[in-house]
């Protein structure tokens, strides 16, 4: 992955580890899944490593066009000021005009 977050997302008291990939498995694009994703873990974690396929969700944009990079970056924050932290998740190439994209996800797990 090329960016972390360690954030207790389900609010559970246990952290929960989000992975952005967003140059993700280029083949599965030509599958129809678009590139780009983001991984999310529910905690608590042991030590060792982790698959992906392991992730309690995995989150990419049914929208993406090809040559789009979904889930370049990410932040946590309380986005919409209720009191728990939401991830905002940046991609950089975005849609038929090249530009950046945010959306924030407040429900993942």
């Amino acid at each position: 992955g090329r960016d972390v977050a360690v954030v207790d997302l389900d609010h559970d008291g246990q952290d929960d580890l989000v992975v952005a990939a967003p140059m993700a498995d280029r083949q599965l694009e030509r599958m129809g899944t678009p590139p780009g994703r983001f991984l999310v873990y529910r905690g608590p974690f042991e030590a060792r490593d982790y698959d992906w396929r392991e992730a309690d969700r995995v989150v990419f944009d049914v929208e993406s066009e090809p040559n789009d990079v979904f889930a370049t970056t990410f932040a946590v924050g309380d986005v919409d000021e209720d009191g728990q932290d939401e991830l905002v998740v940046g991609s950089s190439v975005w849609g038929p005009g090249q530009v950046g994209m945010v959306a924030w996800y407040d429900d993942l797990l």
